[in-house]
């Protein structure tokens, strides 16, 4: 029920991954998620628009991003999924 999005070679590697509900591809439909993900978990995102295949939500953790704050964005994801 999550679409991950990126490219699945090498060279696309980055820190930073974009996601959305399966289906939820408007502005507003990536504005909700995002405000979800702060407002019940805590966890911020940010909203990227301009994307052909659609609107979604961007996280970007750092080399300080603890394993159980991760841990936090999967557990959200999938009372959200």
């Amino acid at each position: 029920h999550i679409e991950l999005l990126g490219g699945l070679d090498a060279s696309s590697s980055t820190g930073m991954g974009a996601f959305r509900l399966a289906g939820k591809t408007t502005v507003e439909d990536a504005k909700v998620l995002q405000q979800r993900l702060e407002n019940d978990f805590g966890i911020f995102t940010v909203v990227r628009v301009g994307l052909a295949s659609g609107a979604c939500v961007r996280i970007t953790p750092q080399v300080f991003t603890a394993a159980d704050e991760l841990g936090q964005l999967v557990s959200a994801m999938k009372k959200l999924a």
